[in-house]
C-alpha cells in the first residue's frame, strides 16, 4: 500500500548529518508510494512531481558527496549552499502537495479529524522549510551575530525534527485508517510466517471496506441524482 512505502521514504528525511547519502534512496521510496497514491487527487499527482525533481537533486548531492570525498569543497561554496537551499524548498513543496493529498482523501472518507491536522501541518511545514530556506542563504552570516544564528540554527533543526515527526505520524494514521482498493485484485502465496498472513490478511480487510463505503457513496449520489 502506498502510505507504508510513502512512511518509510519520509522517515529517511530525518537523516540530517548524511542526507546527501539517503536523499536518493527516500525519494527513491516517496516516488514509488505517490505514484500508487496519484491516480486518488491531484495533490498526490502533484507530489509525485515534487518527488522527481527531489529524486534528481538526491542524485546530485550523491555526485557532489562523492566529489568531495576525493577532493574537499569550502563550507560556503555554492556547491553545498544550493544543493542544502534546494533541498529545502523541494521538501517543503513536495510534503505540502502530499499532505493535501491526505487531507483531501481523509475529507472524503469521512475522518474530518484527520483531514483538519493534516491540513494545518502542510501549512506548519512550509513555514519551518521557509525558515531553514533562509537560514542556508550566506549573507545572513555577515548580518545576524554568530551567536545568536546559532540559536536560530539549532531552534530550527528541533522545530524541523518535530514537523517531521508530527508529519510522519499523520502518514501512519492513514496508513491504519486509510485502505485504497486495488485496482486489480491477485492471489498471493500463503507466507511461511504467521505475522505475514495476518498483515494480508489486515489489508485485505481495510480495502473490501473501503471499496464497499466508495460503492455505498456512489449509489447514495446515483439516487440523489434520479431524485432530481
Amino acid at each position: 500500500m502506498g502510505f507504508g512505502i510513502l512512511f518509510i521514504g519520509y522517515f529517511f528525511i530525518l537523516n540530517f548529518p548524511y542526507c546527501e547519502f539517503t536523499d536518493a534512496f527516500a525519494a527513491a521510496l516517496m516516488m514509488y508510494a505517490l505514484y500508487k497514491l496519484s491516480k486518488i487527487n491531484s495533490g498526490f499527482k502533484m507530489a509525485f512531481m515534487a518527488s522527481g525533481a527531489f529524486a534528481l537533486l538526491g542524485a546530485a548531492e550523491l555526485v557532489i558527496a562523492g566529489f568531495g570525498m576525493i577532493s574537499p569543497i569550502a563550507n560556503g561554496s555554492m556547491l553545498i549552499l544550493l544543493p542544502a537551499m534546494l533541498r529545502h524548498a523541494v521538501i517543503g513543496a513536495m510534503t505540502f502537495l502530499m499532505l493535501s493529498g491526505m487531507s483531501e482523501v481523509a475529507e472524503e472518507v469521512g475522518l474530518a479529524p484527520l483531514s483538519k491536522k493534516c491540513r494545518i501541518y502542510s501549512f506548519v511545514t512550509v513555514g519551518i522549510y521557509l525558515i531553514n530556506l533562509i537560514l542556508e542563504c550566506a549573507p545572513l552570516a555577515n548580518i545576524v551575530d554568530s551567536r545568536i544564528l546559532v540559536i536560530f540554527y539549532v531552534s530550527a533543526i528541533m522545530l524541523t525534527l518535530a514537523v517531521i515527526a508530527m508529519n510522519l505520524g499523520a502518514v501512519y494514521t492513514c496508513y491504519m485508517r486509510i485502505c485504497m482498493p486495488d485496482d486489480v485484485d491477485m492471489e498471493e502465496k500463503q507466507s511461511k510466517f504467521g505475522f505475514v498472513n495476518s498483515f494480508r490478511h489486515y489489508e485485505e480487510e481495510k480495502q473490501r471496506e473501503y471499496q464497499d463505503y466508495r460503492l455505498k457513496k456512489f449509489k447514495e449520489k446515483q439516487s440523489k441524482g434520479k431524485k432530481k
